[in-house]
């Protein structure tokens, strides 16, 4: 795609992605005086970002609905958006891209399990969110015409690339120019849209991140900081542990307050490297001995690489990638082992995926018809596992997928029991 329009192209996020858009034949467009059917003809892609702040006093009369304020700010650009996507559709337009926002759901009271993602039913922060997931609603309804639409739920981007240096909340969801600017030409250049619609979560990779910005085209946020590459070590963080000291007790039941205190210093530093220690397996598993036409690795990586275009969430893609590790071992109860080392970090309903897809590809699935988890694992199996053995598939390297495991392997653990 090569020719695109752009409606608020002067503002933040307009002036932000416009060095990402310099291989493009860019034509802005101000949807409130220009014609849109000629600014839109012979266009293959509409960026619509235009968003009106400032208006003035509200109609004499009017009415408006309870999700919208008293003012016809929301009302307006509803109703300039619904003209920018019509036209579009009219003109031939291939492909259209909004500017939703990370306030369409409501990310300051998520407290998981997981991150939080865009594909289920939002609770809108305010006015302005429930004006966003109305626009979302508009693209969705344009996608089952025809038209691709992609709808990015902008988090803080700001005019000078600097996350907010305070705003805790504002911190994590801050976006990076660069990452917006990478997800724009990635929206630009992808070859297809699964089902012609999908909403996508932009947001930096921010210490503190709870949005779940896996996404169907293979965008990755490069900028944003990394809790666990910035942690320092247990000795820099309390001098008096020591890398030497050792607890005074030779039995568990002699153990102080401070022997509990210094066991679980330690570790605390030791689960911090849990990532390195599961990408190692990981990367293991290319020397170990198999009659597959691909290696063991490139097999979670092929896994992986599909669940990711599939629309598959952060952490399933991660349990994809990982799902055959324990081979290193031993084949024998694989799928068990790794579905342990895996599950303080995941959901029950990747764990009992994880933990029984060998069932599933053994063609023993059957016998578990009815379960909670029983389609998601078909899923898991027949679109991504028994596919995976491609030597000439387009398989993604480890390093776009390192940035996911860090995010999920390095959260808090999750407390929850297996229904057996």
């Amino acid at each position: 795609m090569k020719r695109v329009a752009v409606t608020g192209a002067n503002g933040v996020v307009g002036v932000a992605i416009t060095p990402a858009l310099a291989a493009f034949q860019v034509t802005k467009v101000d949807p409130r005086s220009d014609g849109l059917y000629e600014a839109f003809d012979q266009k293959d892609a509409v960026i619509h970002l235009g968003w009106i702040r400032v208006m003035g006093e509200p109609e004499s009369g009017a009415e408006y609905i309870d999700v919208l304020p008293i003012d016809n700010r929301h009302l307006k650009n509803l109703e300039l958006a619904s003209a920018v996507i019509e036209a579009a559709r009219q003109c031939g337009v291939r492909r259209v891209i909004l500017a939703s926002s990370v306030r369409a759901d409501n990310f300051q009271a998520w407290r998981g399990p997981g991150l939080l993602s865009p594909s289920r039913l939002p609770t809108p922060i305010g006015p302005y969110g429930a004006a966003k997931v109305l626009l979302e609603e508009q693209g969705r309804f344009a996608a089952s015409l025809g038209l691709e639409v992609i709808c990015i739920r902008l988090g803080a981007i700001t005019a000078s690339d600097e996350p907010h240096p305070i705003d805790a909340s504002e911190r994590r969801v801050w976006l990076s120019h660069r990452d917006c600017g990478e997800l724009i030409k990635t929206c630009l250049t992808a070859p297809a849209i699964p089902g012609g619609f999908c909403v996508v979560y932009a947001v930096s990779n921010n210490e503190g991140r709870v949005h779940d910005t896996g996404n169907p085209l293979g965008w990755l946020a490069e900028d944003g900081s990394d809790a666990l590459a910035h942690a320092t070590s247990l000795k820099e963080q309390n001098p008096k542990f020591g890398p030497l000291v050792k607890v005074s007790y030779t039995r568990l039941t002699d153990r102080t307050a401070n022997d509990v205190a210094l066991g679980s210093g330690v570790a605390k530093e030791h689960n911090a490297g849990f990532a390195d220690r599961m990408l190692e397996l990981l990367r293991k598993l290319a020397d170990t001995p198999t009659a597959h036409p691909v290696s063991r690795f490139e097999h979670g990586l092929q896994t992986a690489t599909r669940a990711l275009r599939d629309g598959a969430d952060e952490e399933t893609i991660v349990c994809a990638l990982f799902h055959d590790a324990a081979d290193y071992f031993t084949t024998e109860n694989h799928a068990a082992v790794v579905a342990e080392l895996l599950r303080p970090y995941i959901s029950p309903e990747n764990h009992w995926m994880i933990a029984m897809h060998g069932e599933f590809i053994a063609g023993h699935g059957d016998k578990f018809r009815g379960h909670p988890c029983f389609e998601r694992t078909v899923r898991f199996c027949e679109r991504w596992d028994s596919e995976s053995f491609d030597p000439n598939y387009d398989t993604l390297v480890l390093e776009r997928f390192e940035p996911m495991v860090r995010r999920i392997l390095s959260r808090p653990a999750y407390k929850w029991v297996l229904d057996s």
